[in-house]
C-alpha cells in the first residue's frame, strides 16, 4: 500500500468517527435518558403522596430537556422524530399530572368522608351506653319502689311500660344506623377497591330512601323523650352524608370519573412509550 492510499484511508477514517461517533455517543446518551423516562412515569403513575408525585415529575422534566439538548449532536430527520415523541412526552406528563391530581382530591373526601362517618357512629355508640345505663337505672328504681310498696303500683307498673318502649324505640333505631353506617361504608370500600361504577350510585341512594323512611317513623315514636333527640340528630347528619347530592352521590360519581380517567391516560402512556 503506498503512503498516499495510506494517508487516503486513514483521513476517511479519522472523517468518519468524527462525523458518526458523536451522533453514536448522542444516540447512547439519550437512549438511557429515555429508559430513565420510562421507569419514572411508571413510579410517577403509583406516587404515595403529592410531594413524590411532584418530585417525579420534576425528574421527568429534566430529563425530557436533556434528551432535547442532546438530539442536537442528531441527523435533522432524527432530531424531527425525536421531537415529535418528546412533544407527546410532555403531554402525556401534563395529562398524568392533572389525572392523579384529580384522584388524590376524590381520595381525600372519600377518606373525610369516610372519618366523619366513623366519628358519628362512634358519638351515637357513645350516647346509645348511656341511655341504656339510665335506662336500667330507671326501671332498677321503679322495681325497688313496687318491692317497696312506696305510692301507687299501677303508676309504677305504667312508667315502667314506658321505658321499656323507649328502650325498644332506641334500640330499634340503633338498627337502623348501623345499617346506615354500613351502607355508607360499604360503598366507600367498593369504590376504594374499583368495584364500584355510576349506576350504583343511584341504588346507593334508593337504598338509603327507604331507610330514612323507617327512620322518620321510628323518630316520630320518640318525640315524647328528649333524651333520644342526639341519636336522632345523629342518624339524620348520617343520612344527609348519604343522600345530599354535593356529599357521597356527587363523591363516588366524581371517583368513578377520576379512575376511569388514569385508565385511560395509563393506556396512553403504554401507547407513547411502547
Amino acid at each position: 500500500v503506498s503512503l498516499y492510499s495510506w494517508h487516503e484511508q486513514s483521513s476517511q477514517i479519522r472523517y468518519s468517527l468524527d462525523e458518526y461517533f458523536p451522533r453514536i455517543h448522542s444516540a447512547f446518551l439519550i437512549e438511557g435518558n429515555l429508559n430513565l423516562v420510562v421507569d419514572q412515569l411508571n413510579e410517577f403513575l403509583l406516587a404515595p403522596n403529592t410531594t413524590v408525585r411532584l418530585q417525579l415529575r420534576n425528574q421527568i422534566i429534566q430529563h425530557l430537556d436533556k434528551i432535547e439538548r442532546l438530539s442536537q449532536g442528531l441527523s435533522p430527520a432524527e432530531r424531527q422524530q425525536l421531537a415529535v415523541i418528546l412533544q407527546d412526552s410532555r403531554a402525556l406528563l401534563s395529562e398524568l399530572d392533572r389525572v392523579l391530581y384529580n384522584m388524590f382530591l376524590v381520595r381525600e373526601k372519600v377518606g373525610e368522608l369516610s372519618a366523619r362517618i366513623d366519628w358519628l357512629h362512634d358519638d351515637f355508640t357513645t350516647e346509645l351506653n348511656s341511655l341504656v345505663q339510665d335506662f336500667t337505672w330507671q326501671q332498677g328504681t321503679l322495681l325497688d319502689q313496687i318491692e317497696a310498696r312506696q305510692g301507687d303500683a299501677a303508676q309504677y307498673l305504667k312508667r315502667s311500660r314506658e321505658v321499656q318502649n323507649e328502650q325498644q324505640q332506641v334500640y330499634t333505631l340503633a338498627r337502623i344506623e348501623n345499617q346506615i353506617v354500613d351502607d355508607l361504608r360499604d360503598r366507600l370500600n367498593e369504590l376504594k377497591s374499583g368495584n364500584d361504577d355510576g349506576m350504583l350510585v343511584e341504588t346507593h341512594i334508593r337504598y338509603l330512601e327507604n331507610l330514612k323512611k323507617t327512620s322518620d317513623e321510628n323518630i316520630r315514636a320518640l318525640d315524647d323523650w328528649p333524651s333520644t333527640i342526639t341519636l336522632r340528630q345523629t342518624i339524620d347528619e348520617l343520612l344527609e352524608i348519604g343522600m345530599v347530592k354535593n356529599k357521597m352521590p356527587d363523591t363516588m360519581r366524581d371517583y368513578v370519573t377520576a379512575q376511569k380517567a388514569l385508565v385511560d391516560a395509563s393506556r396512553a402512556r403504554e401507547a407513547t412509550l411502547g
